[in-house]
């Protein structure tokens, strides 16, 4: 049935709301518990995945330290449909602006 919701919102010009979907759905067996609670996907767009995160100090040590990790298994997952990660700020997951 999933396949099926995912295939119709795909013809319908959604793809990108599909693999936000499915992006929030693996999060947590990526990421982690400790950085899925401080850090969501929020959207989607032309291969990138923003995710908000909670606070400036997770913000950072997921930058410097997890990035590369992240954005590789999001890769695998997502057979390449997800290329980068980029980390903001609470309320800025929608900007599609410069941070």
């Amino acid at each position: 049935m999933g396949e099926l919701l995912d295939d119709a919102l795909r013809g319908l010009g959604s793809a990108d709301v599909v693999m936000l979907e499915r992006a929030r759905e693996l999060w947590p067996s990526l990421a982690g518990a400790d950085v899925a609670r401080r850090a969501l996907p929020v959207a989607f767009r032309e291969h990138v995945l923003t995710v908000e995160v909670a606070n400036a100090t997770w913000r950072y040590v997921l930058e410097r330290e997890h990035r590369e990790g992240l954005c590789g298994r999001l890769r695998d997952a997502t057979d390449g449909e997800v290329a980068d990660i980029r980390f903001v700020p609470p309320g800025r997951g929608a900007s599609s602006g410069p941070e």
